[in-house]
């Protein structure tokens, strides 16, 4: 089973939400609650936005060129976040997720690179280590709790929100997976592939390592 083909199952299928003897009790008495995120409703400008964001995914279909497919794409990130955000757990320099894997595909990481000056590592050259496996270290552009690149960031990281009343299940735990109540983003993994086509998918850090670091090496 490829790295893509893993991240898809685990997107649609979900995780195991249930308590685990290896999880500290704060975490397991918070996953024998009630769902937070089912007792919050959108208000009409978020449902409105909502609306949007999904109008706007259609258009990223529908554009002539990738880089106008990318382009819709992130605005339809941004309403989908706007849509979520005053319920979601997602805070300034909450930061727990820009130490987790990435997943990029070749096209988004050009746009990126074309939006901030520089080239991602070339397609041949990228390590041979799953993205799904590379460790608990930050993103190349976070920088003391900040995303250096937030306006130009990639519509996976736009549209990745906890909604949880907190960050509790997002706190890293080396060697655990905790099971976070994501907002669904499905819809935006089948667009991100139909423009992906045939290019490569990496980690982040390995389309943008860090200076120091080997091409390709998350």
């Amino acid at each position: 089973m490829n790295d893509i083909t893993t991240a898809l199952q685990k997107l649609f299928e979900g995780e195991d939400p249930s308590p685990k003897a290896h999880f500290t009790p704060e975490v397991n008495a918070r996953l024998r609650e009630a769902p937070y995120w089912e007792s919050t409703s959108p208000t009409a400008p978020e449902r409105a936005r909502y609306a949007d964001a999904m109008r706007l995914l259609d258009a990223s279909q529908r554009a002539s060129t990738r880089s106008q497919r990318i382009t819709w794409l992130n605005k339809a990130a941004d309403a989908f976040s706007a849509s979520h955000a005053s319920r979601a757990a997602c805070r300034d320099r909450c930061d727990h997720c820009c130490h987790i894997p990435v997943k990029l595909s070749q096209a988004e990481a050009a746009f990126l690179g074309k939006a901030i000056g520089r080239a991602p590592t070339p397609a041949s050259e990228l390590s041979q280590t799953p993205w799904d496996q590379a460790p608990m270290s930050p993103c190349t552009f976070l920088e003391a709790g900040h995303c250096t690149v937030y306006v130009n960031r990639p519509a996976v990281c736009r549209t990745h929100m906890n909604m949880d009343r907190d960050d509790l299940l997002c706190r890293l735990v080396p060697g655990l997976d905790i099971p976070v109540p994501y907002a669904d983003t499905r819809a935006f993994a089948f667009v991100s592939m139909h423009i992906a086509g045939e290019g490569e998918w990496a980690d982040i850090r390995q389309w943008f390592p860090r200076a120091g670091s080997k091409a390709g090496v998350p």
